[in-house]
């Protein structure tokens, strides 16, 4: 008996015939220069930088001198387990990564995850109690998120003006 027509997905480990998996385009992807690493990165775009908040995210931006932007995430124990703080830094990741083409210019961005307002989180808390009686967090998705990430990035200014980059500089000679 003979087989002709047989099609192996790319999963079964055979290089015959199977289909390649879809290649992420090399400008999408999350470069670790693309991350704020240093404690003394983070300090400055806290100190410096504008502030905005929109549903359960605050976004602090800073104009940078690189020629790309990068993205520091500040998630507290207050939101969750580690699996929901795993959850919230892969979903903002992804929306950087995403959306980072529609950032006009380069900028240091911290997004800081706020906790669930106490009333909503107690009211599902007495709702939805698990069987060892622990706590139920609020949890994050995606659409939400975007949603937040959108209204931030209509908020956040076009071009780089000199009153961003020497707004410091500026309160330091006033003083």
């Amino acid at each position: 008996m003979r087989v002709d027509n047989i099609k192996i997905s790319a999963g079964t480990g055979c290089s015959d015939g199977a289909e390649k998996e879809p290649e992420i385009k090399k400008d999408r992807e999350f470069k670790r220069s693309e991350r704020l690493l240093t404690g003394a990165d983070f300090s400055v775009v806290f100190r410096r930088g504008r502030r905005f908040r929109s549903g359960r995210l605050e976004f602090i931006f800073l104009a940078n001198d690189l020629d790309r932007s990068r993205l520091g995430l500040v998630i507290s124990r207050k939101c969750g387990n580690a699996v929901l703080r795993n959850r919230f830094k892969r979903i903002l990741r992804e929306l950087f990564r995403l959306k980072k083409e529609k950032i006009s210019r380069s900028v240091d961005i911290v997004i800081r995850a706020l906790p669930a307002k106490k009333e909503i989180n107690t009211t599902l808390n007495k709702a939805n109690r698990n069987r060892a009686g622990k706590r139920s967090f609020l949890v994050p998705r995606f659409d939400e998120f975007e949603s937040d990430f959108n209204r931030f990035l209509a908020f956040m200014p076009r071009s780089p003006g000199k009153r961003d980059h020497n707004r410091s500089a500026n309160r330091r000679n006033d003083k």
